[in-house]
């Protein structure tokens, strides 16, 4: 008797399978979204426009910055890479769903481009947003069913991942009924950033604990953890009422308080995370010193006011994003990453965002020219990553011949 043999793939093989395509995906969308953002900055701003299209040309620059370059790297790229290993899973779960989540988000990237309708632009972008952190959430109460009794506790990063996805849970379908009920799509996304802003810097926070859990240094973030949560759900779930319910005025009082708190508790995690840098003594690795400048930038903030509060969450988020690139390039290597052009890269970076936050014309050139100039450098890294890792894979093919 003869029959086909039917070969199931269980969800774990699948997710393997797709599980490192979908994080790439994710990455690669925020490049492109950070490159063209910038670039578009930069050309308005050496055609010597008026102010009122500069301010207007920020505003965007922001949106797009937190929308589309922060969160989708931070929560689909580096969740994708860095979750499942803290997990102990091959893989995020619903993976097909990640990806999903990554073509509404590049669609929504296209119309917002193009000019196409804001409507459609941010309900695609809602949807986006929606399929990328289910799998994280999904994933990450998977690992604590099938661990069993004696699981281990999650680390800071699962916290981190899970607190910013419940609060884009709690968010985005209250955004996307106002969208539907006919707000200006405008006034959504500033109305949205306080929320965004704190979930985007949990996840930040999470990708840089990361960097020093890699180094054997032994934190205890649960009490940080509890804070964070609280601070950060509490602060969507008061976002989802007074949007649906308050008036614009107590909206915006809110969403000031949101951003307010978000720093403070950035802060008083960068003082403990700080203070346990010192007692470790950590060797300064490149990975390490973008995880301290997320700190001293979260410390930083407080010295500014109000309207810098914004600047401070995305600059202390593009250290965090360094940070995981770099550990994510340690891991490929198999070891820390040497030579002056990593520590140039974190030099001309730094000193970038401390002449732009100075302000002043000349100053702000002259940091646009200390971006503009790491971008080579950071092109340097990659080549030797790539060498070293190709490197790295050739010493192990001979050691697997030889057993």
């Amino acid at each position: 008797m003869t029959g086909k043999i039917v070969q199931m793939s269980s969800p774990a093989m699948r997710s393997t399978k797709t599980g490192g395509v979908v994080p790439a995906v994710y990455l690669i969308l925020s490049l492109l979204a950070g490159t063209a953002g910038a670039g578009r900055g930069i050309a308005l701003a050496l055609s010597g426009a008026s102010p009122a299209d500069q301010g207007g040309a920020a505003g965007l620059h922001g949106l797009v910055m937190v929308c589309l370059v922060a969160l989708p790297a931070l929560i689909g790229g580096f969740g994708g890479l860095l979750l499942p290993s803290s997990l102990g899973l091959p893989g995020l779960r619903l993976p097909r769903v990640s990806l999903a989540g990554a073509g509404c988000l590049a669609l929504s990237a296209l119309l917002l481009a193009t000019g196409g309708s804001p409507l459609a632009s941010g309900l695609i972008w809602c949807a986006g947003v929606l399929c990328m952190v289910l799998p994280v959430a999904v994933s990450v109460m998977d690992s604590r069913a099938a661990a069993g009794p004696e699981r281990p506790p999650l680390d800071f990063l699962a916290w981190s991942q899970m607190i910013a996805a419940t609060a884009l849970l709690l968010c985005i379908p209250a955004a996307a009924g106002e969208l539907c009920r006919g707000t200006a799509a405008a006034d959504i996304a500033r109305s949205l950033m306080a929320p965004l802003s704190a979930a985007m810097m949990t996840a930040a926070a999470g990708v840089a604990s990361l960097v020093l859990k890699s180094r054997q240094a032994q934190f205890s973030f649960r009490p940080m953890a509890a804070v964070m949560g609280t601070v950060v759900t509490g602060s969507a779930l008061a976002w989802v009422h007074l949007r649906t319910q308050g008036s614009l005025s107590d909206a915006a009082v809110t969403d000031s308080l949101i951003l307010r708190a978000t720093l403070l508790t950035g802060a008083a995690f960068a003082l403990v995370w700080g203070y346990g840098l010192w007692r470790q003594k950590l060797p300064l690795s490149p990975s390490v010193l973008w995880s301290g400048s997320f700190l001293v930038t979260l410390l930083a903030g407080q010295a500014g006011g109000e309207s810098a509060t914004h600047a401070v969450i995305m600059s202390g988020t593009l250290f965090a994003l360094f940070a995981g690139l770099y550990l994510q390039a340690e891991r490929l290597t198999g070891q820390p990453l040497k030579g002056p052009a990593p520590m140039t890269h974190v030099a001309l970076v730094m000193l970038g965002t401390v002449l732009c936050a100075a302000g002043g014309p000349v100053l702000t050139m002259a940091g646009g020219a200390a971006f503009v100039l790491s971008i080579p450098v950071a092109g340097l890294v990659l080549y030797s990553v790539c060498r070293d890792t190709k490197a790295a894979r050739g010493q192990v093919t001979p050691l697997r011949a030889a057993r």
